[in-house]
């Protein structure tokens, strides 16, 4: 298994919102997959048309608005993660 950080490219003007995530998966697609339902398995139910549709955020799914980058699991000493949105 791999680790992915996703974020968006650019910080929205709303709150409420997911900035990034650190999603275990076997490839980019599924993490981003993951992230848009927020489920650790996505279906095809709720990957296309479904009754969870209102709740997936499809950003996740586009490289022109978020990115997705692979992480190496070994490495120095360093926080790997910190997603702050002050108000």
């Amino acid at each position: 298994m791999k680790l992915w950080h996703l974020q968006r490219r650019e910080y929205p003007e709303t709150w409420d919102i997911s900035l990034g995530y650190v999603v275990r998966a076997e490839s980019e697609v599924l993490a981003r997959q993951m992230a848009a339902t927020k489920q650790d398995v996505p279906t095809e139910q709720n990957l296309h048309g479904d009754p969870l549709g209102e709740d997936r955020d499809d950003d996740w799914l586009d490289p022109a608005v978020t990115s997705c980058e692979e992480l190496a699991v070994e490495g120095p000493q360093q926080i790997v993660m910190s997603n702050f949105k002050k108000g």
